[in-house]
Parts: C-alpha cells; structure tokens; sequence
C-alpha cells in the first residue's frame, strides 16, 4: 500500500530509480518524500538525494503511512 497517486523512490534503489524519476518529475515540482511511519529515517535520505539532484521545494512528510492512513486520506496499490 501506498499514497495514492506517489512514485517510489526508496533509499536502497535510489540511484536506480531516480533516472526514470527525473524524466518524469522536473526540478521545480514540488515533492513530499515518506515513510511508513514516523520512526523510519529513510525519507529523509532520500530528500537529501533529492536536494543534491537539484531539485529545491522538497518536504518530508514525518507522520508517514501510517499517520496518513489513519487520516482516512486515499491510498491505493
């Protein structure tokens, strides 16, 4: 399961992932990068990948899936 509408990008298959990702997302879109909760530190490294890439108006979303889904906001997968 994840957010509907999200691509992933994880920290262990960054750099394999991210050419695919760059074609598709441009600089200044902006981007919230999470986890599956608020305990995991993985978004923050790939927001930092992210910002050494270029791009600018990247977030971190700390509460992650798990704040997400008890939200009750669309999920999908």
């Amino acid at each position: 399961m994840h957010i509907k509408g999200a691509t992933s990008l994880s920290s262990s298959r960054f750099d394999e992932q991210y050419p695919d990702f760059r074609k598709k997302q441009p600089l200044e879109t902006p981007i919230v990068v999470y986890c599956a909760d608020s305990n995991c530190g993985k978004a923050r490294q790939v927001a930092k990948k992210l910002r050494k890439n270029g791009y600018r108006n990247v977030r971190v979303f700390s509460g992650g899936l798990v704040e997400w889904s008890q939200a009750g906001f669309p999920m999908e997968g």
